[in-house]
């Protein structure tokens, strides 16, 4: 069976839709808006429970609700099981400082309440977080959650029944009335979905200031995390008037307690290259060549950003499908050369292929190992 509908969704004007799953009954979930930029949306099929999911035959899409007329775009409208449809791979938690702009990896539960990047400055730091917002009434209460769900693996090590995890996140914000309490929990869960044990990061609740707080927490998971364990963030409201919770989160690591790390990023910088008379590509020893892009759109899903580690810049592929870097509009004549150079490090890759393109393309197998920089130079030959 599956336990997760996907949509992704674009809209310019669109305030509130609702999305319904249909079959010998329907059930609407409240999309997270965010416009001008597209979203992702992992829904679990246990929102909707008024429907028969033996029988699933329609979607519906509505706006009415908010009284306007706006115009969406829909794309990979599909069910799967989260962490169990990718022919063996297992989920591990991505995305924690939000810099991909996106919710890639993240499961959004705004109940009624607002799930948002912020890019503004807060508590004097920049950059993106994610910010949760939830309000209640003496008629309404709302949980809005965040979730990465169905996590398999500690840097590429299958979690196991009593395994000891640190989680780390950073919590912003601040409560209005009473009735509000914001959440940081480690759920498992075993194979058939069910709740097998549950820890507090942090104190229980969290208390968010207009100080950037690191939470961190070192928890056993239970004993049968055969179907993952799932890192929720929530901001929650009780039905009280006056009641607002306004939560932001940022840097959110799960690693083993003993040292490996799901979101693995090297702390150290490849040694600096001593070649001279060289065609840099992208360097900081050299002066590179002008006009290379190393984004460019080419309809890849990869996430890829410069960073800087050990004052270093460097090129991180998240999720890595394919991806170009290009500088067609200054080709390079490298036939006086005799070799390419590339430096790589990955956590969890297991076979990735280089290709140098000019008038035809070749691939060349790079040698993987995980956790350290490899330094390769693979002749033009």
């Amino acid at each position: 069976g599956k336990d997760t509908v996907h949509i992704d969704f674009w809209t310019a004007d669109a305030t509130a839709v609702d999305f319904y799953l249909i079959g010998a009954g329907e059930t609407a979930y409240a999309l997270p808006i965010q416009t001008g930029s597209w979203q992702s949306v992992d829904i679990p099929l246990s929102e909707f429970s008024g429907v028969d999911l033996t029988q699933v035959n329609q979607f519906k899409f509505d706006a009415q609700t908010a009284g306007d007329s706006p115009t969406i775009y829909i794309d990979n409208l599909y069910f799967h099981t989260v962490g169990g449809d990718t022919g063996g791979e297992t989920g591990v938690l991505a995305n924690g400082d939000f810099e991909s702009g996106d919710f890639t990896s993240w499961t959004q539960t705004p109940d009624g309440g607002s799930i948002a990047l912020d890019t503004s400055e807060q508590g004097g730091r920049s950059g993106t977080v994610a910010r949760l917002i939830a309000s209640g009434s003496t008629v309404s209460a709302q949980d809005v959650l965040l979730s990465q769900v169905n996590l398999m693996e500690l840097d590429s090590v299958a979690i196991s029944g009593g395994d000891q995890v640190t989680v780390s996140v950073d919590v912003y914000g601040s409560l209005s009335g009473a009735g509000g309490v914001v959440f940081i929990e480690l759920i498992s869960r075993n194979a058939a979905g069910v709740e097998t044990g549950r820890s507090f990061i942090g104190p229980a609740p969290v208390t968010p200031t207009t100080t950037w707080t690191t939470y961190s927490e070192t928890v056993s998971v239970a004993a049968d995390v055969s179907g993952g364990i799932t890192l929720q963030l929530k901001s929650s409201c009780g039905p009280v008037d006056g009641c607002v919770v306004d939560a932001s989160f940022d840097n959110i690591t799960i690693v083993a307690a003993g040292g490996g790390g799901v979101v693995a990023e090297p702390s150290d910088a490849p040694d600096a290259p001593t070649a001279s008379d060289t065609i840099s590509i992208f360097s900081d020893a050299y002066t590179d060549v002008t006009g290379v892009d190393t984004n460019p759109g080419w309809g890849q899903t990869t996430v890829t950003t410069t960073e800087s580690v050990a004052s270093n810049d460097i090129i991180k592929m998240a999720g890595l499908t394919f991806q170009g870097i290009d500088f067609s509009g200054n080709a390079q004549d490298v036939s006086g050369k005799d070799t390419v150079h590339i430096d790589f490090w990955t956590a969890d890759a297991t076979a990735v292929d280089f290709y140098l393109i000019g008038a035809g393309e070749t691939a060349y197998a790079l040698p993987i190992q995980t956790g350290s920089w490899q330094s390769v130079d693979i002749p033009l030959s």
